[in-house]
C-alpha cells in the first residue's frame, strides 16, 4: 500500500449540494445577493457557480429533517476589492432575509461575517486588507508570496487556497 504523500489525487470535488425547501429563495440568495451566476434553475433543482467556476446545488426536500438549521456547512465567500462587508451583510439582511450570526470579526487584516440564510444555510463573508495586494483578473485580493503573515493568518490563508474561492 502506498503512503498518502505518494499518492495522486484521484477524485475531484464537483459542487456542493444543499437541501433546500425553497429553490426560488435560495437562487435568489445566492444570485442576486451574492453575485453568483445561474447555470441552471427548475423547480426541484438549481445550480449556480463562482468566478472560479465551483458549484452549489440546490435540492428541493419537503422533510423538516432534512432542513434544519446548524453550521455545517458553512459556504466562504471572499468579498472584491471595493465591496464593503458592512454594505454586503445589511443588503443580505434587508433584501434575502439573512440574519447575521455574532458580531463582524476584524483585525488588521482580515473582516469577517457569518450569516446565516432564510433557508439556514450558513455563509460567512470575508474582506482581506493586506498591505501588499495584487488583483487577479476577477479582482480578488491575492497575497503577495513575500507578505508576512502571523500563524493564524498563514492557516487562513491556507484554507481559503484549498477552497478556491
Amino acid at each position: 500500500m502506498s503512503s498518502a504523500k505518494t499518492r495522486s489525487v484521484t477524485t475531484v470535488l464537483k459542487n456542493i449540494l444543499l437541501l433546500t425547501r425553497n429553490v426560488d429563495r435560495s437562487v435568489s440568495f445566492y444570485t442576486e445577493g451574492l453575485g453568483l451566476k445561474l447555470m441552471h434553475h427548475s423547480e426541484d433543482y438549481a445550480e449556480v457557480r463562482d468566478s472560479n467556476d465551483f458549484r452549489i446545488g440546490f435540492q428541493r426536500v419537503d422533510s423538516h429533517a432534512f432542513t434544519t438549521t446548524g453550521y455545517s456547512p458553512i459556504l466562504n465567500f471572499q468579498l472584491k476589492d471595493g465591496q464593503d462587508i458592512y454594505e454586503q451583510v445589511s443588503k443580505l439582511e434587508k433584501e434575502y432575509g439573512a440574519a447575521l450570526d455574532g458580531e463582524i470579526c476584524k483585525d488588521d487584516n482580515f473582516e469577517i461575517a457569518t450569516l446565516r440564510s432564510k433557508d439556514g444555510h450558513m455563509v460567512s463573508l470575508m474582506k482581506i486588507k493586506y498591505d501588499e495586494q495584487i488583483d487577479d483578473e476577477d479582482g480578488l485580493n491575492t497575497v503577495n508570496q513575500e507578505a508576512t503573515l502571523d500563524p493564524r493568518q498563514q492557516e487562513i490563508r491556507r484554507l481559503l487556497d484549498s477552497l478556491k474561492l
